[in-house]
């Protein structure tokens, strides 16, 4: 069984950037009841 460390588990530059663009971009918002995804693009 491969043992994974702290160095091994973190996630690349190039993902974190693209989570941070998505993160500023989407937003979801909730009207009666149902949620709905749009871009600030």
């Amino acid at each position: 069984m491969k043992i994974f460390t702290h160095e091994e588990t973190e996630p690349s530059p190039r993902t974190l950037n693209f989570i941070r663009e998505f993160a500023r971009t989407y937003r979801v918002i909730e009207m009666s009841g149902h949620h709905g995804v749009y871009c600030l693009n």
